[in-house]
């Protein structure tokens, strides 16, 4: 596949996975609340990561492999964390340190055993793709609970790149596909695509959720405006 590049895929992706945030901070400013926080700052660190990983080669390794990996596992577990705390549930800060380690940890290990194999890459496949479906569900449950129609699509916008991640893991491990990021393959550029999706449509729903609640809580503050209104013409 000459005419893809996948180490320009993941720059672009993780330039849309920095800006695309940002525009969130800025448009929810007056928000400032944890959730906002916390969203924004992980997909800063998602971004970072994947910037990073298209420097591999140009930058130290330590840098394209052991931090890149920390970048995203912590980004990751910052936006479950977002919408758990969006649900009134958080995780506690012993669970995510420790969450966030496991995550880094192992794909160390894989990686300083066995640094030429397959198992730290299908690892870091199988667990961004564990953390896409727990944003997945999340987002439903936000949904549900709020009849919030946004919500539903911020999952959305994460299920297809944890199904294509899981593909790419399952080609790896049984021998169909070559490991690692940067190798020009069909699944490569699904789930580079995937991921700008993500990032794209991701971050607009979430942006979309606080848009639609505050819509709602104007027509409500409306209601109870006219019922009063009603009340004392009485």
């Amino acid at each position: 596949m000459t005419y893809f590049d996948s180490r320009t895929a993941f720059l672009i992706t993780g330039m849309l996975y920095i800006l695309m945030p940002l525009v969130v901070w800025v448009a929810l400013r007056r928000e400032q609340n944890s959730v906002v926080k916390l969203w924004c700052s992980g997909g800063e660190l998602f971004g970072l990561s994947l910037l990073l990983i298209s420097l591999r080669g140009t930058v130290p390794d330590w840098m394209g492999f052991e931090l890149s990996s920390l970048f995203m596992h912590l980004g990751n577990v910052q936006r479950i964390q977002a919408l758990r705390t969006q649900l009134g549930k958080p995780l506690s800060k012993p669970t995510f340190v420790a969450l966030t380690l496991t995550f880094w940890l192992v794909y160390v290990a894989c990686l300083w055993t066995i640094p030429h194999g397959p198992y730290h890459f299908t690892w870091t496949m199988l667990a961004v793709s564990f953390q896409s479906l727990w944003v997945y569900r999340l987002a439903q449950q936000i949904s549900e609970k709020e009849s919030i129609e946004s919500a539903k699509w911020l999952g959305y916008a994460y299920l297809p790149l944890a199904i294509f991640l899981t593909l790419r893991a399952i080609q790896v491990v049984t021998g169909q596909a070559s490991p690692g990021p940067l190798i020009n393959e069909y699944t490569t550029l699904l789930i580079a695509l995937m991921g700008i999706v993500a990032a794209v449509l991701g971050n607009t729903s979430f942006l979309a959720v606080f848009v639609e609640r505050a819509s709602r809580q104007r027509i409500q503050m409306t209601v109870d405006s006219s019922a009063k209104l009603s009340q004392c013409s009485r």
